[in-house]
């Protein structure tokens, strides 16, 4: 029997079998839709709220995001120079010479901390901490990530991935490979407004920092960017 006639609707054809599209699952010989709530999309053979969205039962429910913060997938996230405190989210105090990162904040390059403050390195101290950042920039490029049963690095985000940019301070991470799956869904590109063509990398989990920490989003386009780690 031609292999192609025992393919069902709504299916496609890979390797010696086939698979139901996205939005329906296997049930015997057929592929049936399933039901996606309001707020949710299909993927594979299930779905999934939006992002400001959490999953209960067969509904997705509104999240309530504070002030000075962002709703991603079904929580929310204090923005950069802000830090968590119950329901809320409270400034940091950045001294001079820093920057905010995160929910604390670090001072700039040729700067060390001292306390509460960030004073100026010495001209050795600089040069030894401008070569530290090299060698640490090309061991974190190399740096297996492992969630799961998936296993990448920084470089691999960096050639496999690029960014969509779906509205003025938002964008979406599409990455070629199975193993980039967990960057897809859990990482996203911030921009701070509609002009802006490099944005930060945002990620739920704390075994996705180093993307945060090290990756950034540059646009070539008004829709796409590379990523750059």
């Amino acid at each position: 029997m031609d292999f192609a006639y025992a393919i069902p609707a709504n299916a496609y054809a890979y390797g010696s079998s086939w698979y139901c599209n996205t939005g329906y699952k296997k049930s015997g010989n057929k592929c049936l839709k399933i039901n996606v709530p309001a707020n949710a999309y299909a993927y594979g053979s299930s779905w999934y709220c939006n992002t400001g969205y959490k999953k209960s039962g067969n509904k997705c429910l509104k999240i309530n995001v504070p002030a000075n913060a962002y709703a991603y997938g079904s929580s929310w996230y204090c923005n950069t120079g802000y830090k968590k405190s119950g329901n809320k989210c409270l400034k940091i105090n950045v001294p001079a010479n820093a920057y905010a990162y995160g929910s604390s904040w670090y001072c700039n390059t040729g700067y060390k901390k001292s306390g509460n403050k960030c004073n100026e390195m010495t001209y050795s101290e600089k040069q030894k901490q401008l070569e530290q950042i090299a060698i640490q920039n090309a061991i974190n490029k190399t740096k297996e990530i492992i969630i799961d049963s998936s296993e990448f690095s920084l470089r691999d985000v960096e050639r496999k991935c690029e960014v969509y940019r779906y509205s003025d301070n938002y964008g979406e991470l599409e990455c070629s490979g199975s193993d980039l799956r967990v960057v897809e869904r859990k990482c996203e590109a911030y921009f701070s407004n509609e002009n802006d063509k490099y944005g930060d990398i945002e990620c739920s989990g704390s075994e996705l920092r180093p993307i945060e920490r090290y990756c950034s989003a540059s646009m070539y386009s008004d829709r796409y960017g590379d990523i750059d780690c």
